[in-house]
């Protein structure tokens, strides 16, 4: 069974905005990088010096990866629209909070997913009390548990 040590409070949160590893393309935001490549860089801030001293256009490299940004946030949009016309039961907080790519304890898997979109690692138990899996974001900061698909909990990092 998964239980988080230390989160017993009196009113869990009902919802969260799950931070987006996708929020800009400066600073340490992961880049495209290959991490058996060692020469690769491994953020986009290093990328970009990168590019500097070998003399590129950086305004280049910003408006393609501008232009992946987008494309990204194009693809969650539409992603959350099909859920959402395909679940017209859904009620308006639960419609509204999948909208905005957010997410509350007793969401089922496939809203969440609808919501946020695929872990990057998926850890299930089998067991006789049911399945339980423990759904892996933002480079292992971020943690979602689901019984028997529902959300019942998630841990996150706090004051990266």
């Amino acid at each position: 069974m998964l239980l988080l040590a230390g989160c017993a409070t009196s009113k869990p949160p009902q919802s969260m905005v799950p931070p987006s590893s996708l929020d800009g393309i400066a600073g340490n935001q992961k880049a495209e990088a290959d991490h058996d490549n060692p020469r690769r860089p491994r953020t986009i801030k290093e990328a970009l010096r990168n590019r500097e001293r070998q003399g590129d256009d950086v305004g280049d490299f910003l408006a393609a990866e501008r232009k992946k940004w987008d494309a990204l946030k194009e693809a969650a949009r539409h992603r959350r629209e099909a859920y959402l016309a395909a679940h017209p039961e859904l009620s308006a907080a639960d419609r509204n909070l999948i909208a905005a790519g957010r997410y509350r304890l007793g969401l089922t898997a496939d809203a969440v997913r609808a919501s946020i979109g695929e872990p990057q690692r998926l850890n299930r138990t089998v067991n006789g009390l049911g399945v339980f899996e423990q759904w892996v974001y933002r480079g292992g900061v971020e943690y979602l548990y689901f019984e028997s698909g529902v959300l019942r909990s998630f841990q996150d990092s706090v004051g990266q």
